[in-house]
């Protein structure tokens, strides 16, 4: 289930990260209405975990720094979950996902 994020939320995170880049690439090869993506995310942080937002039915891999983290253990209720921060990084999540908004023609 998707849980939106809340104002006292945003502007806690936002206390704590700086979104720096964000970059989307989108595989809509794949039949049906699944395709997957990989988004790139660089930001500083000042807080030792934060959490993004990852709406996605499947999530297949997340790097951080190049470092492989446990699918099963950093995603879970829509989020992926960062802990020993420390200042920049490099974050790519991997995931398939539903076309929702997205068509193919």
């Amino acid at each position: 289930m998707s849980q939106n994020i809340t104002r006292a939320e945003a502007r806690e995170r936002a206390a704590g990260i700086t979104a720096q880049r964000y970059a989307a690439d989108l595989d809509l090869t794949a039949p049906g209405d699944t395709f997957s993506s990989t988004t790139t995310v660089t930001f500083d942080a000042t807080v030792p975990s934060t959490w993004l937002d990852l709406i996605a039915p499947r999530v297949r891999r997340v790097t951080l720094n190049g470092a492989e983290l446990d699918v099963a253990v950093v995603v879970r209720d829509s989020r992926i979950h960062l802990d020993g921060l420390a200042a920049q990084f490099l974050l790519h999540p991997r995931v398939n996902r539903v076309g929702q908004g997205c068509r193919q023609s």
